[in-house]
């Protein structure tokens, strides 16, 4: 049985919302190939779709992979400077900063 999200999908191919959704399901069931796919599907989609973004950079912390989630985390904050994701992406930008010159 497809999920809800694969027939948001089939019903509108290009919904970078449910693909989005779709992700956070799969990184709580800590999925996370799954969930980096989708978030980059939204993402081709809506290249501006900063909160995407945010949730992969979660991924990648998730992965200790603190350089990839800066890198994220920056294009949240390039996209949307004023926004309140990037006001969150760049207090975690600063402390994955200090994490990772350790």
């Amino acid at each position: 049985m497809p999920s809800k999200y694969q027939i948001a999908i089939d019903l509108d191919p290009k919904h970078a919302v449910a693909y989005y959704y779709w992700g956070n399901a799969l990184q709580e069931k800590k999925d996370y190939d799954e969930a980096i796919a989708k978030y980059h599907k939204a993402i081709e989609i809506d290249p501006k779709f900063t909160a995407a973004y945010a949730s992969w950079g979660n991924v990648l912390i998730e992965r200790e992979d603190y350089g990839g989630a800066i890198a994220k985390y920056k294009k949240v904050v390039e996209l949307d400077p004023n926004g309140e994701i990037s006001g969150k992406a760049r207090k975690t930008i600063n402390k994955l900063k200090k994490i990772s010159s350790k």
